[in-house]
């Protein structure tokens, strides 16, 4: 089945159909241009979407949800790279092939127009020459016809001459021979174009059309395959965006509650202990406790051995700290091995290098070895107290202390008048408020006096820290256990008082003043 057998009377219908295929091959042309356009408009803001999503700490962030997160928008960005292949590849193997078709086959289409533009005029030319010759031969028998019928007049009239008939019949067998001539000229000229239609309807036209109907046909075929490679483009991907995928998935299974859970414990675990009852307190009546002489150093806030840390947050630093040094001091060890070896190679062959030079990084590595053992030692000596609870930094508030310390008192008081003489205790009373105004009542002004020292001595001596202007903020949430004690929220500025020397401040927050840890405080810069 073909176009010139089937299609031999349709030559302007294919014409036709040839010229909607090329019109149609730059119409899907033009979709793949508007889907590569679509491809790298939808990578670049997927890019954007992750540049403004991405966080390096998410990444590598210990809690799992947050890690799937940051698992996603990476995946996210690969797959954004997986579009933009996909629009590179339509790009090179459809798109430019597609116009390249086009091109092809719409030069093909009109050169073939033209070899057929000039079958048809070869027919039209035979076709001329049959109808020139034919009208010769019409003309040719009608003056046959008329130079006939004259002669049979003047035969037929007496009045003609001799001679008029002669000329007249002369003139006949003229026209008859004109005639024949002609007859014979319109057979041969028929005959001819009649072979050639045939030949043009047969042969020449059907041949002009099957080449039309492979150009078609291949491409039909450029075309197919070009679909094809419009789905690679898509298929060659899919392994790399059903990995991402996964990663996707395999971070979403990855997600552990209650391993989330266990790590926000480790993070803001304080390690203080849960506060006790609520102890009675005796009224101490309205005299003040005597202020020791402000100092003008002030606390670090972030102390060397991490005493401004919670209990358990510091055993944690101090850990990670010892670690960190235990591993400078392999890698320092390592080097002076390398350097060892280096330096009996030097010695053995000068022309390598300087031995001297050597021994001395040597030098000044065991140096640095013995100061890394000497903060080894003294981080584990802190990591030590901290394990033991011997930080500064205990759970009890000063007001639970100052009742412990009145009933240390209590006991301790005889024990301590008995090992002073009676002139330690006159010393002391010369210097208490009473001793300016003897009275009989001696006895009793001494054992003040007495109480108001030990006192003083128990308390460590208070630092007043109300010079120490500025904006101070709480770092933690505290819930107060005792009436001293202030509560206070995380973010709250407040002002330090006094600052008592055993980890606990007095500070003041609005009209409000009371006790909070030092380690909750620090200084807002």
């Amino acid at each position: 089945m073909s176009w010139g057998s089937e299609l031999w009377d349709q030559y302007e219908a294919i014409c036709t159909h040839t010229d909607h295929e090329i019109e149609f091959i730059r119409r899907v042309s033009s979709f793949v241009k508007d889907r590569i356009h679509a491809e790298t408009v939808y990578a670049k803001e997927l890019r954007k979407l992750v540049k403004s999503y991405r966080k390096r700490e998410e990444e590598d962030s210990k809690y799992t949800n947050i890690q799937a997160f940051g698992k996603l928008v990476v995946e996210t960005n690969d797959l954004a790279g997986q579009r933009e292949l996909i629009a590179e590849y339509l790009q090179n193997e459809v798109f430019k092939p597609l116009n390249e078709l086009a091109k092809n086959t719409t030069a093909v289409r009109r050169k073939m127009m033209l070899e057929g533009q000039e079958l048809h005029k070869k027919l039209k030319e035979s076709m001329d020459q049959l109808e020139n010759a034919k009208r010769i031969y019409r003309k040719a028998s009608e003056e046959k016809e008329v130079a006939a019928h004259a002669l049979d007049r003047a035969d037929n009239d007496p009045q003609s001459t001799k001679a008029k008939i002669d000329k007249l019949t002369q003139i006949s067998r003229g026209k008859d021979q004109a005639g024949e001539e002609s007859r014979n000229n319109y057979i041969l000229q028929l005959e001819a174009t009649n072979q050639y239609r045939r030949q043009h309807y047969t042969q020449l036209m059907p041949q002009h059309m099957d080449t039309f109907m492979q150009m078609n046909t291949d491409h039909i075929n450029t075309y197919k395959a070009l679909i094809n490679a419009y789905a690679e483009s898509h298929r060659r991907v899919n392994p790399v965006i059903n990995t991402c995928l996964d990663n996707i998935t395999a971070g979403s299974d990855a997600i552990d509650p209650d391993k989330d859970n266990r790590q926000f414990i480790e993070e803001r675990k304080t390690g203080y202990p849960v506060p006790g009852n609520v102890d009675f307190e005796e009224y101490q009546g309205k005299i003040k406790k005597k202020e020791k002489d402000k100092k003008d150093d002030k606390k670090k806030l972030e102390a060397r051995d991490f005493s401004h840390l919670p209990p358990e947050q510091r055993k944690k630093r101090l850990i990670k700290k010892i670690g960190e040094l235990e591993a400078a001091m392999e890698k320092t060890t390592s080097d002076m091995t390398a350097m060892e070896k280096m330096k009996t190679i030097y010695e053995q062959n000068p022309s390598l290098g300087d031995a001297q030079q050597v021994a001395q990084r040597l030098a000044e590595n065991a140096e640095k070895i013995g100061i890394i053992k000497s903060e080894i030692q003294e981080f584990k000596g802190y990591l030590s107290e901290a394990g033991s609870g011997g930080s500064a930094k205990n759970g009890k508030s000063p007001a639970a202390k100052k009742k412990e310390k009145v009933k240390e008192k209590k006991e301790e008081r005889p024990r301590a008048t008995s090992k002073l003489s009676s002139t330690d205790i006159e010393v002391v009373s010369n210097n208490s408020s009473t001793a300016a105004h003897p009275s009989p009542q001696g006895s009793t002004d001494n054992v003040k006096a007495q109480e108001e020292w030990f006192s003083d001595d128990e308390d460590g001596g208070s630092k007043d820290q109300s010079g120490d202007a500025g904006v101070w903020i709480m770092v933690y949430d505290f819930e107060a256990q005792n009436e001293d004690e202030l509560s206070c929220r995380a973010n709250d500025i407040v002002t330090i008082i006094e600052d008592l020397g055993d980890g606990w401040l007095r500070v003041r927050k609005g009209k409000d003043e009371g006790y909070v840890p030092q380690s909750y405080v620090q200084k807002n810069s």
